[in-house]
């Protein structure tokens, strides 16, 4: 049964819809997602119809029939928002030290905390964070936050994170190889 006219790539259909028949491929054009292929060996064999007037007064016999039904194509997804990452360094008792700005002291224990506010539900992302000690050097964790949620550790303020001449930690957060945040915390002491 050869398949049924239809408007060709040259008359596009209403729409921006354009279809082109053969018999194997169909490609469908649509205006805004473009061209879509079907292929389709069986089609040339089994799509088809029922001519109603001719079965019901006994004149067609139904030598093959199958349901004809509606291709839906839906657009993709949209793409993912960029990251916007967030981080922050605080003490766990932050009225210890009454001074404007971000302060912690020697024996306190600081949270660190770290997340994507733009991410989707289901998302992992690893990352490093690191932090500077008393000597110069960079100590780094790799963790893993998961969807929007804050991915969080304690860590305790000693004299060698801090040294003798160094009054701050500074916190470094790299995805992929490139720091995306940067914090610092001033360590208050009496010496």
């Amino acid at each position: 049964m050869p398949l049924p006219a239809a408007p060709t790539a040259k008359q596009p259909a209403p729409g921006g819809l354009r279809f082109e028949s053969g018999r194997e491929l169909w490609r469908l054009y649509f205006a805004d997602i473009g061209e879509v292929v079907i292929y389709c060996p069986e089609c040339a064999k089994h799509i088809g119809g029922i001519d109603e007037p001719c079965f019901l007064a006994g004149l067609c016999p139904i030598r093959e029939f199958s349901q004809i039904m509606t291709l839906e194509i839906t657009a993709p997804p949209p793409p993912p928002p960029p990251p916007r990452y967030q981080a922050s360094v605080r003490s766990i008792h932050p009225n210890a030290i009454r001074l404007p700005g971000n302060w912690t002291y020697l024996g306190d224990t600081v949270k660190v905390r770290f997340r994507n506010a733009n991410a989707r539900p289901g998302d992992a992302q690893r990352y490093r964070v690191c932090n500077t000690t008393g000597s110069g050097r960079l100590v780094c964790r790799s963790r893993v936050i998961l969807s929007r949620s804050w991915d969080a550790f304690r860590l305790r303020i000693t004299r060698p994170l801090v040294g003798s001449s160094r009054w701050y930690i500074a916190f470094t957060w790299r995805v992929e190889g490139r720091i995306v945040a940067r914090r610092r915390i001033k360590v208050f002491s009496d010496e």
